[in-house]
């Protein structure tokens, strides 16, 4: 199969790229990437340009992770992330729509984050430009290819290499204490398990349009406990702290629920202690 990953420079975007070459034909898509003959310079906002893209690569699938994902940025840019969330889709869906089946990848944040284990037929109701942005693209997205195109809504993928999991490891390797939310809840999901349901979309597209790829509903403090005591670090490290009135954009429950796609994908989802755990045998076989 003939796969394009848009946004193939990112970090979600390199784990898809990763995990897809070892079976299929990849090519990938970025606005700043170096061009050779599987990669692909593309500002996917300006139509013309995917429309020069579409005459180059002739994909069978088209998994669409590019975006811009900084919530504040999109808070002061509505314009600008409305233009690369939502038209770029749009532009892509116009050009390759007609051939190629496409993946977009989206988030839990077109919800608003109150009551949290949020389904995949639940309506959003996004609180964020982000959300909205990314909504917009989602609605965009099955106007245009309805019979064309999947919906993959994930949260916070962590691997090695997430932000988040490198912070900890930094500060508890350092016997530094981290301050985490104690009443934040999400629901962070292992990269494993994201790839699992892109490759059953991938191969045995159901009925459904949207999906759920997401882990167990956590507070961001009990999440951090849980890596402290698989890595092997003192757990008494972690401080929980109130996310109330600290920090624009946090919400008392954005976690997702997945149990429809897991159902009808035959998924399953690991557990973040069962996760974290193959996270340390990963480290230990890198460093040796």
């Amino acid at each position: 199969m003939r796969v394009m990953v848009t946004g193939c420079t990112g970090y979600v975007g390199g784990i898809i790229v990763q995990h897809f070459e070892q079976k299929h034909e990849v090519f990938g898509v970025s606005n700043n990437c170096e061009s050779d003959s599987s990669h692909f310079v593309c500002d996917l906002r300006q139509p013309e340009e995917v429309m020069g893209l579409a005459k180059q690569i002739e994909p069978d699938l088209i998994i669409h992770a590019a975006g811009v994902k900084d919530i504040a940025f999109c808070e002061k840019n509505v314009d600008a992330a409305m233009a690369i969330n939502c038209q770029a889709t749009a532009n892509l869906v116009e050009a390759f729509g007609r051939k190629s089946r496409i993946i977009y990848i989206s988030t839990d944040y077109v919800f608003d984050g109150q009551r949290g284990n949020y389904t995949e037929e639940d309506t959003p109701t996004p609180a964020t430009q982000y959300g909205r942005t990314k909504l917009a693209g989602e609605c965009e997205g099955l106007r245009l290819a309805l019979k064309k195109i999947i919906i993959v809504r994930t949260a916070a993928i962590y691997d090695l290499r997430a932000n988040f999991l490198k912070f900890l490891l930094d500060k508890l390797s350092n016997g530094e204490s981290v301050e985490c939310f104690s009443d934040v809840i999400y629901s962070p999901t292992y990269y494993e398990d994201f790839l699992a349901v892109l490759e059953r979309v991938s191969l045995f597209p159901g009925g459904r349009k949207i999906y759920h790829a997401c882990g167990e509903s956590v507070s961001r403090y009990s999440f951090a406990c849980q890596f402290a005591e698989s890595f092997g670090f003192d757990h008494g490290l972690i401080k929980p702290i109130s996310g109330e009135g600290q920090r624009l954009f946090l919400f008392p429950n954005l976690s997702l629920n997945g149990q429809i796609t897991q159902k009808e994908l035959c998924t399953t989802a690991h557990s973040h202690k069962q996760a974290l755990l193959e996270l340390v045998q990963q480290r230990l076989y890198e460093t040796t």
